[in-house]
């Protein structure tokens, strides 16, 4: 089970824009984004010490980076966050049970599984706008090959159009 799913997959919603979808959806504008991404919550209980200092030390530190995001960069971005969130880029077992970006909400559901025996449920909850956004990722793995057999992390993601892109 990978658990750098959970941040890749926020990168690529905090980057979306026209996520195509139903008749209620609020398009997020094309320019330059400011994205911030704090984890609240890492858990790992069994965790060896210097992995459980690793963990600790991530929880509280805000990642703020800023990026263009064109027209063409956001084309398909459904798409793009349905294959993030399945694990079709890596190769967990992952099945997205829900995904909406409709009337300025963002719901989400993500499975895994793994031969191992491993499982993993993420959930995605937010709000947002043409121009903001604003998400709460929750991820519970349960994995007998993790020191404790499981983890919990909850991750805050904000983000904010600051104009056109540079250039």
């Amino acid at each position: 089970m990978r658990i750098v799913i959970v941040p890749a997959l926020a990168l690529v919603l905090a980057s979306c824009g026209n996520v195509s979808g139903g008749n209620d959806e609020v398009a997020m504008e094309a320019g330059k984004w400011s994205n911030t991404m704090v984890i609240e919550k890492f858990d790992m209980p069994g965790a060896p010490p210097e992995a459980a200092g690793m963990f600790a030390a991530m929880v509280g530190q805000e990642q703020t980076t800023e990026t263009c995001m064109t027209k063409e960069d956001t084309a398909d971005a459904a798409k793009k966050i349905e294959e993030m969130a399945t694990g079709s880029i890596g190769e967990d077992g992952c099945t997205s049970e829900k995904f909406s970006m409709e009337g300025g909400k963002i719901d989400g559901k993500v499975t895994c599984t793994n031969e191992g025996g491993g499982s993993g449920v993420m959930t995605i909850d937010g709000t947002h706008s043409s121009t903001e956004m604003a998400m709460t990722m929750t991820a519970d793995i349960k994995d007998p090959s993790m020191p404790g057999g499981t983890a919990s992390m909850i991750m805050k993601m904000s983000g904010k159009r600051l104009g056109n892109c540079d250039g």
